[in-house]
């Protein structure tokens, strides 16, 4: 029956003569004698459409495609186009002809008139995965893809590339590589986001490297004994997709105490470095600090030793701030949490964000 579905789909949308086309549109919309169905198949078996890219020539007025469908699920994002249409077929039709579209959605119950309501999308089910919701009531279907095969790694992203029938690999900060499997950093430090702060912590450096499992909700750890500063980098991954990376340096100021906070476990207290040499990330994703980012403290802070990277050791404009906000007379040293690594005035560390560190030695 699939392969009936795909040479009907072909036939409707293969062939290049207008008035023909819409004969055989109309035609394949009624119930035709099986032995139709045989010519069918044996008369379109030179255009294999499950190995075929997509292909519009509006020119020519020759354009077929191949949709994977996907039941009881629907990508909620822009819709291009919502029309009313008789099938599914008619639905990814409808798509193919649209020089924006490479996806839809297609309710399966009829509406008040009788039909289906079909929704057309720019989008794809790789790029915004995280879009895609059950509802039993649609159907989802979009350009078949290599990128279905799922050759990205280490929650790489597969982007599609339509007009070759290939793909790319985004990768994650973490990983390199064609396909995302030259993973160049590891984890030592991490707060998922919506965690709830864990009142009997006390120390965000408190534990050694290697102590936390992977599926801990956080990891208050610090670099190993074995990594060397000058030869080590670290990279900030955070829930609002800011990516920083920095070099640590035992001849700047700043860097080196962040060292000795993250490797070493020694405090850093107020004014003790302040305004010193900047210590600027390099920025992977997102915007740069407000401000330089010359001055740093890891010291208790009403019950908690907490992390300051900023411009004044007064929490705003800053790049790494977790455990509590760590200014003495406005009343944040009281709130507690992760803030986000690009801070454009004041956010404080609180509830709700993520954030991620990890480490690679360079040589």
């Amino acid at each position: 029956m699939q392969l009936l579905k795909d040479a009907a789909f072909a036939i409707r949308i293969a062939v290049a003569d207008p008035d023909f086309q819409r004969d055989f549109t109309m035609a394949l919309s009624k119930p035709f004698p099986s032995i139709f169905k045989v010519l069918v198949v044996c008369c379109f078996t030179i255009i294999p459409l499950s190995q075929q890219k997509i292909v519009r020539d509006f020119v020519k007025g020759v354009s077929y495609g191949n949709f994977a469908e996907t039941d009881n699920e629907r990508l909620n994002t822009n819709i291009l186009k919502s029309l009313s249409v008789r099938n599914l077929t008619e639905c990814e039709g409808k798509c193919l002809i649209n020089g924006n579209c490479f996806s839809g959605n297609y309710r399966k119950n009829k509406n008040q008139h009788g039909e289906h309501d079909c929704e057309l999308l720019a989008d794809n089910k790789f790029t915004s995965a995280q879009l895609m919701t059950v509802e039993n009531s649609f159907k989802h279907f979009s350009v078949a893809s290599t990128c279905d095969q799922i050759p990205c790694r280490n929650g790489g992203t597969c982007i599609p590339v339509y007009e070759n029938n290939s793909y790319a690999c985004q990768c994650p900060p973490i990983a390199e590589s064609k396909h995302c499997e030259e993973v160049q950093w590891t984890a030592f430090w991490w707060y998922d986001a919506n965690t709830a702060w864990p009142d009997w912590e006390e120390d965000v450096l408190k534990y050694d490297f290697g102590h936390c499992n992977s599926t801990d909700p956080y990891c208050f750890g610090r670099l190993p004994w074995s990594a060397v500063e000058d030869s080590t980098e670290m990279l900030a991954v955070d829930s609002e997709n800011t990516v920083y990376k920095w070099q640590f340096n035992s001849s700047n100021d700043v860097a080196h105490a962040v060292w000795r906070a993250f490797h070493d476990h020694q405090h850093t207290y107020y004014q003790e470095v302040v305004n010193r040499q900047e210590w600027a990330p390099d920025v992977l994703s997102g915007n740069s600090p407000e401000k330089a980012q010359d001055s740093f403290m890891y010291r208790d802070q009403n019950g908690i030793r907490s992390i300051l990277l900023d411009d004044d050791n007064c929490n705003c404009f800053s790049s790494l701030s977790f455990g509590r906000g760590m200014c003495y007379d406005d009343g944040s040293q009281y709130w507690k949490g992760v803030d986000t690594l690009y801070d454009p005035n004041c956010n404080m560390p609180g509830a709700g964000v993520g954030l991620t560190l990890y480490f690679r030695s360079l040589y």
